[in-house]
């Protein structure tokens, strides 16, 4: 209860997407209200605080971490789970559903610099994010971004925390410098 209170925000936007998810799909779905992935959130935010930066994390990292919580953790559950496809089927729905949160957390990012031995908060300009095609004929650059984050689930070989976030970072940017 203390972290669904620390992370309202998230906590309120993941119900969002996943609400939005649980209306537009055809199979019979459910949604996890055991918060697990709040609880995997909170660990990789200590966990980057502690290991990977000095400060704040900003949006593009809380954006990472609620991603990789809730792909460790999953939100929306398929009844009767009984295939090896409908693995596969959760998994594309949540990563999905965790895309469009993080999108929507980096669309107005807040960043955090450090003046005179303390941390002051930016709230940075709202943008449209939108993935650009990219250069490479018939491979979209958005799909190409969710296959590899698949893939590597599937595989056990996750991009690390840090990684995924310097790409929202690029990701932002690119949609700043398109408006």
């Amino acid at each position: 209860q203390e972290l669904k209170t620390q992370y309202q925000y998230y906590v309120d936007l993941v119900d969002s997407q996943v609400e939005k998810k649980l209306d537009l799909t055809v199979i019979e779905l459910e949604k996890d209200d055991s918060f697990e992935y709040l609880i995997s959130f909170s660990d990789n935010v200590n966990w980057v605080c502690e290991n990977k930066i000095t400060g704040k994390p900003d949006s593009f990292i809380m954006a990472s971490c609620l991603m990789y919580s809730i792909l460790s953790n999953p939100i929306i559950k398929i009844n009767n789970l009984n295939s090896k496809y409908a693995e596969l089927i959760e998994l594309a729905l949540n990563l999905d559903m965790a895309l469009k949160c993080v999108y929507e957390i980096i669309s107005e990012p807040v960043t955090y610099f450090l003046e005179e031995d303390v941390w002051i908060e930016k709230k940075n300009p709202k943008v449209k994010i939108t993935i650009p095609k990219g250069l490479i004929e018939n491979d979209d650059l958005q799909q190409r971004i969710r296959d590899t984050i698949y893939s590597d689930e599937l595989s056990g070989n996750r991009t690390s925390i840090m990684q995924f976030a310097n790409m929202l970072h690029l990701i932002y940017l690119s949609c700043q410098n398109c408006q």
